[in-house]
């Protein structure tokens, strides 16, 4: 199969890996499902599964590959009238990409549901992110001066 994208509905286990891989080699713009608490649960999540893969990965080669492969999440939450809303918009970068073998991953939120019962309160935090540089590559223009 030869897909410019990747549409994964949940990854729970080892297949974390095939789909990291395959967001990692030419599949730009493809999206999966995680359940975690927040972003920053996620990386951990996402690490589990990796090393529960059966590769002989290294937790800082894990956390490399989820760097890589991974652009962009939206969180979401389930209010208390069950209803699901995006709560958070957040990159991961490695902090430590620089040194050596070490991949220290943080969650930059981009945007963040303040006031999560009136659902209007969906705020820029002021960050930008690396991957906003992919988009105007591509003749889109996103201008956060504005928000």
């Amino acid at each position: 199969i030869s897909g410019d994208r990747i549409v994964v509905g949940e990854i729970r286990g080892p297949e974390a890996v095939d789909v990291l891989q395959a967001m990692n080699t030419g599949h730009e713009g493809s999206m999966t499902t995680v359940h975690a608490n927040s972003p920053v649960d996620l990386i951990s999540r996402l690490e589990t599964m990796l090393l529960m893969s059966g590769i002989n990965l290294t937790p800082p080669s894990a956390r490399r590959i989820i760097a890589s492969s991974v652009d962009c999440i939206i969180h979401l939450e389930r209010l208390n009238n069950g209803q699901r809303v995006i709560s958070r918009v957040s990159e991961i970068i490695n902090s430590s990409s620089r040194i050596g073998n070490s991949a220290t991953l943080e969650v930059m939120d981009i945007f963040i549901l303040e006031n999560k019962d009136t659902k209007r309160d969906f705020i820029f935090t002021g960050y930008i992110p690396g991957f906003i540089s992919k988009i105007n590559k591509r003749g889109e223009e996103f201008d956060f001066k504005n928000l």
